[in-house]
């Protein structure tokens, strides 16, 4: 029986793609006969799964809350300035995480295989620094989320931390990544053959739909953050206030942060009823709401190389989808939405893709 280890920042019952990521893909490889080892750098959370050979230790190298601390947006210039300094030299309280996975991360087994699931970073970081006398596994495998010191818009660190990533990446037989479009962003850490495009999976024999109704009134939804500068719906809310006579409802299940109520409290007051704003929920429960919508929004980001989980999601729900991004917004197809017209919606993504056995299975074949 082969041994497999995973080490990630987030596992369940975290609600994040990252969470997804490491807790799909321990369960489907227990399933399929591998003993997996999940070292998970949260604190205890008391997961109890059936398979046998699947075991979870928790390292308590940082504390993850499951619903997200209220963040004003009225934060202080001076500090917002000053955080973001500290972050761009130090990326502040995800060093500390590097420094206490580090002294927690010890592997009394040897494994055939060991999956580094980052984001953040600091992961990969912790578990190359363990890894530096190759001896603890066959192979290693850094799975990233997103980017770290290169091409990532949204947390930007000072140009030192590109030889601290590059040193690390070396000690790492492939790097996964779950979109093709960010291909570029990693080219400068290993070679193109050594770079996999695996996307996020899910088991989809969980998810149970409600049976779609049309809605009284137009009524469509968007479940994710907002971020400053790379996905700011502007002008969408813009153009949504300016249909007056129109009668719709628009449900957000979105976090309280800073970004977030920032680029909305704007449009609150202006659309009135017409805009609802519920906290995240669980995605077993999500998918099934989601599902009873006329329609989804997605918004995509700015740059190309990072791109929203939540469209699996979207697909899984067999509702349209209308896509929009900061700059772009095609409005005679939103107006055909809000008349429940959705003959010229087309999508171009096969969810088969997504599926967590296809997704296993192209992780074996690196092993």
């Amino acid at each position: 029986m082969k041994r497999i280890a995973i080490v990630t920042g987030y596992y369940h019952p975290l609600q994040t793609p990252r969470a997804f990521r490491a807790t799909e893909l321990s369960l489907e490889l227990s399933r399929r006969g591998y003993h997996v080892d999940v070292y998970s750098a949260t604190q205890n959370f008391d997961t109890i799964f059936q398979e046998k050979n699947l075991n979870v230790f928790y390292l308590n190298a940082w504390h993850i809350a499951e619903t997200q601390p209220r963040k004003s947006a009225n934060a202080n210039p001076l500090k917002s300035f000053l955080k973001k300094c500290v972050f761009y030299f130090t990326t502040g309280t995800l060093f500390s995480l590097f420094i206490k996975l580090k002294a927690k991360l010890i592997f009394k087994k040897k494994y055939n295989v060991l999956i580094s699931i980052g984001l953040p970073f600091h992961i990969h970081w912790a578990v190359g620094r363990q890894i530096k006398s190759n001896n603890i596994a066959e192979r290693y495998i850094a799975d990233y989320g997103d980017p770290f010191s290169k091409f990532n818009k949204t947390s930007i660190v000072a140009p030192y931390f590109r030889w601290i990533e590059k040193k690390i990446m070396n000690k790492f037989d492939f790097i996964t990544i779950p979109t093709i479009k960010s291909l570029p962003a990693y080219l400068w850490l290993k070679d193109k053959e050594k770079i996999r495009i695996i996307p996020q999976g899910f088991d989809f024999s969980k998810i149970k739909l409600k049976e779609y109704r049309k809605n009284k009134i137009p009524t469509f939804a968007f479940a994710g953050n907002f971020y400053q500068n790379i996905r700011d719906p502007k002008i969408l809310f813009d153009y949504l206030c300016k249909l007056e006579q129109s009668d719709f409802k628009f449900i957000l299940y979105i976090k309280n942060t800073q970004d977030n109520l920032l680029l909305l409290n704007n449009y609150v007051d202006k659309l009135g009823s017409k805009i609802e704003i519920r906290p995240p929920i669980n995605r077993q429960d999500l998918i099934p709401e989601l599902s009873s919508m006329d329609f989804l929004i997605n918004q995509d980001n700015f740059n190309s190389v990072q791109s929203p989980s939540k469209l699996i999601d979207y697909l899984l729900t067999g509702r349209p989808i209308f896509n929009f991004n900061q700059d772009q917004l095609n409005i005679n197809l939103l107006d055909q939405f809000l008349h429940y017209d959705f003959s010229s919606y087309q999508s171009n993504i096969n969810i088969e893709d997504y599926d967590i056995r296809n997704i296993t299975t192209q992780f074996e074949q690196i092993f």
